[in-house]
């Protein structure tokens, strides 16, 4: 089962194919959309027919920006970005890495600390 996150990238990912499109979801995640339009508080205008254990959402270009709107603020509240560079700085990793390339030496830190 999707998490809500998975769902809004999911439906995102679909938006770049060419208009209009019917975006087919099944019950889950039908419920994870449902969540993010009850609290959104623009005008959506969706077109939506229930078919069984599916869901079926014209995109159009009426809709499109409003559904990426409703979606794009909520995964970037909620997903973290991997950034590897920063995960590396943060380990302590670059500094050792390069604690010889940049910077005084030591010795001339410890100088300087004593003339000033």
């Amino acid at each position: 089962m999707m998490t809500n996150i998975q769902v809004a990238n999911f439906i995102i990912g679909e938006l770049h194919k060419e208009l209009p499109f019917d975006l087919i979801l099944n019950q889950a995640e039908t419920e994870a959309f449902l969540t993010f339009v009850e609290g959104y508080k623009g005008d959506l205008r969706l077109p939506m027919t229930c078919k069984s254990e599916s869901t079926i959402i014209q995109v159009n270009k009426e809709n499109i920006d409003a559904i990426y709107l409703m979606l794009s603020p909520h995964t970037e509240q909620h997903e973290e970005p991997e950034n590897s560079i920063d995960q590396f700085i943060a380990s302590g990793g670059f500094d050792e890495a390069f604690k010889d390339v940049f910077g005084l030496p030591e010795t001339v830190k410890q100088s300087l600390k004593e003339v000033s």
